[in-house]
């Protein structure tokens, strides 16, 4: 029995030995192409026993689901690896001998397992995936760098070359070199172009002393008004320290980014000065300078606190002060250069100084008064005439008012004049006392005989002057004091 056993279990394994055989001969190129086993498990822990692969180059990706090409190394979707899995959980020994899986050997398809896959082509591919990443890194990077890069610059900008310090220290520096010109076009001082005289870049550079050791202070931000700044600007004028506040405020934008700031405050004074109303022509740092065209402000004039050219002899009310804008530096004023009045020259540093100009009359002036006088009285002394304007000194006792008749008039003047008085602030003078011996005929009727008489006149001779381009004109008075007898 146990032999029967035996020989049928024989029998069966030749049987099986024979059909193992048959289909080894039979199907060898099924078998060739049929996936291994761990693939099939692979795809069968990707889908569900429904869904059973349809082509021979499809596979789902593990990772979003969408169906790709068995060659393809990533997901065309999400590009995820599309063998990491089966890459990281199977040893890499090379090709394997595929694997016939009976529950699909009918449907044809053929599945390689990922262990048969060339770990070469695996891992090229995976440099490619970090080289885009490093690319996309870079390329980001770059644009933060340029971006933090233009702001940086801005900012710069903003605090440098537009900040408010930029006018105002182009401004000063103006001023300091003695560029007039230029200052005044770059801030509008408010004055009248004919009170500009002392704005410009010849007298800029006429004057000797201007700012020094200038220092620019910090710039404040004022209360209530955002857009507005202000700085103290310090220096020296011959040593003196001096110092002026000027504000700054926005005028718009400039480079779409940057604060456009414009001074307000110009950088300069107002320089009094006090001269005769009669003597309005100055000059100042050897400039000439006429103050009834160029001054400001004309105003009756008092008595100075703070100038050196003052003295108790002034009529201050034959005075008038004027303003002029100008801006910081020492300034030597003086009456204009003439040969009749004169003044002592007033040193002028801060708006703080006045020039109160009080004039003298120099030797050449009372010599022309006097030779006019002369000339004057050569003139009345010729006269025939009862009177004469302007000869009260001369005319007599004759009466116009009566019938008498007079002729043969000859006038004698026997005094040399001198002056008594000569007031350069009012402009006028007065003579010595003249006498004036005088003879003729006179009649009462016509039928009367012409009789000689004589009589004698005396008088001051007074009038007023005037000092124009040089020239001395003078008026005389009609009604002098007249001591006839």
């Amino acid at each position: 029995m146990s032999e029967d056993i035996e020989d049928n279990d024989d029998t069966d394994d030749n049987s099986q030995r024979d059909a193992t055989l048959m289909n080894d001969s039979g199907n060898i190129q099924a078998a060739e192409q049929i996936p291994t086993a761990e693939a099939t498990a692979d795809i069968h822990s990707t889908h569900s026993p429904s869904e059973t692969p349809t082509s021979t180059s499809t596979l789902f990706c593990t990772q979003c689901g969408a169906r790709n090409d068995i060659t393809g190394k990533f997901c065309i979707a999400c590009g995820a690896p599309l063998h990491a899995t089966q890459a990281s959980t199977a040893p890499m020994q090379g090709p394997e001998t595929p694997v016939q899986i009976p529950a699909m050997a009918s449907t044809g398809l053929v599945y390689q397992s990922t262990a048969a896959m060339n770990p070469t082509d695996y891992t090229a591919a995976m440099p490619k995936a970090k080289r885009l990443s490093r690319k996309n890194t870079i390329i980001l990077c770059s644009i933060v760098a340029l971006f933090i890069a233009a702001v940086a610059i801005i900012m710069t900008l903003k605090y440098t070359v537009f900040s408010p310090e930029g006018p105002l220290k182009s401004y000063v520096s103006l001023v300091a070199a003695g560029q007039y010109d230029k200052a005044t076009s770059m801030v509008d001082p408010g004055v009248p172009n004919a009170s500009r005289k002392l704005l410009t870049d010849s007298f800029g550079q006429a004057t000797k002393h201007r700012m020094e050791h200038v220092e620019i202070g910090k710039l404040q931000a004022i209360p209530q008004q955002p857009s507005t700044r202000k700085a103290v600007v310090s220096y020296t004028i011959d040593g003196a320290k001096q110092q002026k506040t000027l504000t700054l405020e926005t005028s718009g934008k400039q480079w779409l980014f940057f604060d456009a700031w414009k001074i307000t405050t110009p950088l300069t004074s107002q320089i009094a000065v006090t001269v005769p109303e009669k003597e309005t022509t100055i000059s100042v740092n050897g400039q000439s300078i006429n103050l009834a065209k160029a001054g400001m402000h004309p105003t009756s004039a008092s008595l100075p606190t703070n100038s050196s050219n003052e003295n108790d002899d002034i009529d201050i009310s034959a005075m008038k002060k004027y303003s002029l804008p100008s801006y910081p530096g020492k300034l030597s004023i003086a009456l204009s250069d003439s040969q009749y009045l004169k003044s002592e020259t007033v040193a002028v540093s801060s708006n703080k100084d006045e020039a109160f100009l009080a004039p003298s009359a120099t030797e050449a002036l009372t010599t022309e008064i006097l030779s006019q006088m002369k000339q004057h009285m050569d003139t009345c002394a010729a006269s025939v005439a009862v009177s004469t304007p302007g000869c009260d000194f001369s005319d007599g006792d004759f009466s116009s008012w009566t019938s008498t008749a007079y002729t043969n008039i000859k006038r004698s003047i026997t005094d040399q004049p001198t002056l008594d008085t000569l007031d350069v602030y009012q402009g006028t003078f007065e003579s010595n006392t003249i006498h004036t011996s005088i003879s003729y005929q006179d009649r009462y009727l016509d039928s009367d005989p012409w009789q000689d008489e004589s009589t004698t006149d005396s008088g001051t001779i007074s009038g007023t002057f005037t000092i124009n381009n040089g020239k001395v004109t003078v008026t005389w008075n009609e009604n002098s004091n007249n001591y006839s007898w």
